[in-house]
């Protein structure tokens, strides 16, 4: 996996791409899905890990959203910190997402590369 920009990255045909979500000052309220398609946490409900198996031919993209949510008594510096990798190599860390942010839902396109 490559990263182009941010929530864009590149991936090659089968390669598993990897969420390791780590919760900070509130649980771990996390909802995710790639094509309309639930991706399922293999984690822990205190330290969700989400993955999927690139499917798409190449010159399509996968598009994964994340949801993230956050009670009104978490502390006002609460966050989600999120790193993504593929199988086949490249670890990156996304901007936590805030409770203040305002975007608590990003979505991901991982465009899949010529074999």
């Amino acid at each position: 996996m490559d990263k182009v920009e941010t929530y864009l990255y590149s991936v090659a045909p089968g390669e598993v791409v990897t969420f390791d979500i780590t919760p900070v000052g509130t649980s771990g309220r996390v909802t995710a899905a790639q094509n309309g398609e639930p991706i399922p946490n293999t984690g822990t409900a205190g330290k969700p890990t989400l993955a999927f198996t690139v499917s798409e031919p190449a010159g399509n993209s996968h598009f994964a959203k994340l949801e993230f949510s956050f009670h009104a008594a978490d502390d006002a510096n609460a966050r989600y910190d999120i790193k993504t990798s593929g199988s086949q190599g490249g670890e990156f860390t996304v901007t936590p997402v805030r409770k203040s942010s305002a975007n608590k839902d990003p979505t991901f396109e991982f465009r899949v590369k010529q074999g």
